[in-house]
């Protein structure tokens, strides 16, 4: 059986990174010189326990689709990726969360059965709204 694995690219503080969730562990990130980091919440708060997606968004980190959080995102404190303390946050919706994506500066998340996206750029206006309650991925 082959794995599939969600990544995505980022630069929140000069150095390029790529971040990676499998679904099986911990998400973590490669940076230009190969050295790998597990997130852990080294930042503080409760890091994410095994999330199949995982996006950059407004200068934070999201997170979705834990085993114990099926229709949670998590989202990291801002120009982090493992501070789950300052300017963190979980937003939750009415779906099994299938995967994020991000596009025309707006975060989408694709459920099973809806599809919502995230607009505003920090814990304190993100905003969610459906884009459709009908269909899903």
């Amino acid at each position: 059986m082959a794995n599939t694995y969600d990544f995505d690219k980022f630069n929140f503080n000069g150095t390029s990174k790529i971040i990676i969730a499998t679904g099986e562990a911990a998400a973590f990130t490669v940076d230009s010189s190969f050295n790998v980091d597990v997130i852990n919440a080294t930042g503080g708060g409760t890091a994410p326990t095994n999330p199949k997606f995982v996006a950059s968004f407004k200068n934070h980190m999201f997170y979705a689709g834990m085993s114990n959080a099926i229709s949670s995102v998590i989202f990291s404190g801002p120009f982090t990726e493992d501070d789950f303390d300052t300017g963190a946050g979980t937003i939750k919706v009415d779906t099994t969360i299938v995967g994020l994506k991000v596009f025309r500066e707006e975060l989408f998340i694709f459920g099973e059965d809806r599809i919502f996206k995230i607009t505003g750029s920090s814990s304190s206006d993100f905003a969610v709204t459906p884009v459709t309650r009908r269909i899903g991925c």
